[in-house]
């Protein structure tokens, strides 16, 4: 892969240097960047599978690969910092740049189960912060006493909450940045107006940490201080998809609704703009904007879903219904926009959506249905569509 660079003020880019096993999760941190990379073998033709796993989505085979860590400094020089038989999955540098740390993966059979190492960049001693916790993403605090992690301990095996985290980098204490609130760390909303969903994210300002978080059908940001407390930041019916904060506590963020794809937005003191205008043929069409609802399933559980009316909707007229199910299944359906959705009304269907159990954006509970797929998810299933059957017809 070709990675490039340009100044701020225009210009051509250059080539800063080729990095044949791709870069992933490139970040600059006094002047040095780091990112990670694929390491190994490539196998053009006949595919000799000895190791596990053999593939994933979005990057095909990876039998032969492991994912490790670089820098490259400006005058194209590259730097490989790990190596050996285990998996970089996370990473950040330390403010002063002499350390990194890192979570890692070595278990091939699960590697959802990480340890957490910080290594010296100039010896390249390392030593362990932490084991048997699911991590994915770690952000070192600007003065250096905290680690920040995305991560839970699997008490619930998969399903388990992702949290915000806080280590020292000498190891000790765990300490749960959101003990209480009962939500899922991320961006895990169905959409087909972008890929895979966001990438998890950490940003430190001060003695807070800024991250994307589930809550029912809405993405919100919100953050969390080391003093302790969680604050919703920017909320409402919406998907917050990605986000960055100035020194000035300006936001600048990205985020969708089921009537606007992504657009790019500013937030500061509360005022919000929507600066970018890439969706305006939103405005020359005509768009169904879902009907939320709740209802008690029969086992005394609210499940909260949606209903999408064909445009012109007559009550008194019999139309065709479409019950969407989502996969996962720990991802949600809620307000994010779905162009399948809009095609299906404006085909003159009744869309039905909702998040049964086993879906994120509730508490652990709700998504916890290991041993049981089928089972409670589908009863869900089929009491919601039983209950819009009857309000499209009353």
């Amino acid at each position: 892969m070709l990675r490039f660079g340009t100044c701020f003020d225009g210009g051509e880019p250059m080539r800063v240097a080729h990095i044949s096993g791709g870069v992933n999760d490139l970040r600059i941190v006094n002047g040095v960047m780091y990112f990670m990379s694929n390491v190994g073998p490539v196998q053009e033709d006949v595919k000799f599978v000895g190791d596990w796993p053999l593939w994933f989505n979005g990057r095909g085979f990876v039998h032969t690969f492991k994912s490790h860590l670089f820098s490259l400094d400006l005058s194209g020089a590259i730097r490989q910092l790990t190596s050996g038989d285990f998996d970089v999955v996370a990473y950040d540098a330390e403010p002063g740049g002499k350390r990194a740390v890192i979570a890692v993966s070595t278990n091939r059979f699960k590697p959802y189960r990480n340890e957490v190492w910080v290594i010296n960049l100039e010896s390249g001693e390392r030593y362990t912060v932490l084991s048997n916790y699911s991590v994915s993403a770690i952000r070192w605090s600007p003065d250096g006493k905290y680690l920040a992690l995305v991560g839970n301990d699997l008490h619930r095996g998969l399903v388990t909450h992702d949290h915000v985290l806080l280590v020292r980098p000498d190891g000790g204490e765990v300490i749960d940045l959101m003990r209480g609130v009962d939500r899922n760390v991320g961006n895990s909303l169905n959409s087909d107006a972008r890929g895979s969903p966001p990438p998890m994210k950490l940003q430190w300002v001060g003695d807070w940490v800024y991250f994307m978080m589930m809550d029912g059908g809405s993405s919100r940001l919100v953050r969390a201080s080391i003093n302790g407390g969680v604050e919703v930041v920017i909320g409402g019916e919406r998907s917050v998809e990605d986000f960055v904060v100035m020194r000035d506590g300006t936001i600048y963020f990205i985020s969708m609704d089921p009537l606007r794809p992504t657009e790019l937005y500013r937030w500061f003191n509360g005022n919000e703009e929507r600066i970018t205008n890439f969706n305006d043929w939103v405005n020359f069409i005509e768009l169904s904007k879902p009907e939320p609802f709740r209802f008690r399933a029969s086992d005394g559980r609210e499940v909260e879903g949606w209903l999408m009316r064909p445009p012109g909707f007559r009550q008194g007229i019999r139309y065709p219904a479409i019950l969407e199910i989502h996969g996962g299944p720990k991802t949600a359906y809620g307000y994010s926009f779905m162009f399948e959705f809009q095609l299906l009304v404006n085909e003159g269907f009744v869309v039905i959506f909702m998040n049964p159990r086993g879906s994120d954006g509730y508490d652990e509970e709700f998504a916890d249905i290991r041993g049981h797929y089928g089972e409670r998810d589908y009863e869900d299933l089929m009491e919601v569509l039983t209950t819009c059957l009857g309000v499209t017809t009353s």
